[in-house]
């Protein structure tokens, strides 16, 4: 990966760990759903005119059912559950839930697609679940309670459940569409099916111009130009590098959630999430089960005496 390619991916990961600060700053404003669809039409806004109609609507005619189940698990879905567990859950905690997204997207390949999976793929699994498990504990009171409710901690693995579901759909459907068209065509498609529970569920008071610059922060920036940004990086570093940017976000989102809304940088939290991202590059094949084994002897000092 070049120079300028490492810098998009810094910025990237940057850009959306700061999604979910600004999340957690509109969603009270907004609640759940508005801020979901004021999100997915600032997205389209941004991506549908870097595409323009013609490729946007015939690949709208030719997959319809596909780019509307990739935009319900892709966009409105996921949004709308991280939207709604961002008035509990702290922001470094839900982005590093969210990093699991890969460890959903390998589950629902297996089941679906009849994918093989091994033996360290399952350590993976485990262990980054395990990981989930240390942070959500880690945020414990004296009486046991995680500090947020059971349905919020729930939402947060729905949506990285329904990223995974996403990601699969679209490698089982659409390969033959362009991914900005994809990007576009399933933001709008978002956008439609949001439009009528939005307008339903408008808040009663008008969001302040702090809830809006919040809000159209995570639109346009972290929605829009962030998955440009994103499918340059595809475009010029491969797809396997441009992803990694999910190991990344989540040390964003602690940072900027400690800077600007007070969020405790705890040794739960460091523990519990580099146990998520070991778990996840464990079951990706990122990092291959035998040199990770391996690794870790010598840095406790056990030299193996057979090969690994």
């Amino acid at each position: 990966m070049s120079a300028p390619d490492v810098l998009r991916l810094l910025m990237l990961a940057a850009i959306w760990g700061a999604s979910f600060v600004w999340m957690r700053s509109a969603v009270p404003e907004f609640g759940p759903v508005v801020l979901t669809a004021i999100r997915a039409a600032g997205g389209a806004l941004v991506l549908v005119p870097l595409v323009g109609w013609r490729p946007l609507w015939r690949a709208l005619q030719v997959h319809p059912v596909a780019m509307l189940a990739v935009g319900l698990t892709g966009i409105a879905l996921p949004y709308a559950c991280l939207s709604f567990a961002s008035q509990q859950v702290p922001a470094a905690i839900t982005s590093l839930i969210n990093a699991t997204t890969p460890i959903f997207a390998a589950l629902v390949a297996m089941v679906w697609l009849g994918q093989a999976t091994s033996g360290g793929r399952w350590l993976g699994f485990l262990i980054a679940f395990a990981g989930v498990a240390l942070v959500v504990t880690g945020q414990g009171g004296a009486d046991g309670s995680t500090g947020f409710g059971f349905w919020s901690l729930a939402a947060c693995l729905l949506a990285a459940a329904s990223y995974g579901t996403a990601a699969n759909l679209m490698r089982r459907y659409l390969t033959d569409v362009n991914p900005v068209v994809l990007a576009a065509g399933s933001q709008m498609v978002a956008t439609v099916l949001l439009a009528g529970p939005a307008a339903a569920t408008w808040p009663g008071v008008f969001p302040s111009a702090s809830g809006w610059i919040a809000a159209g922060m995570l639109a346009v920036l972290c929605t829009g130009f962030a998955k440009a940004i994103f499918f340059r990086l595809v475009q010029r570093a491969g797809a396997s590098s441009a992803t990694t940017v999910t190991f990344l976000i989540p040390a964003f989102a602690a940072t900027w959630a400690h800077l600007f809304l007070g969020e405790p940088v705890t040794a739960e939290l460091v523990l519990g999430g580099a146990t998520i991202l070991l778990g996840c590059a464990l079951a990706t094949g990122l990092l291959p089960i035998r040199p990770a084994f391996g690794l870790a002897l010598r840095v406790m000092g056990v030299r193996r005496s057979t090969g690994l």
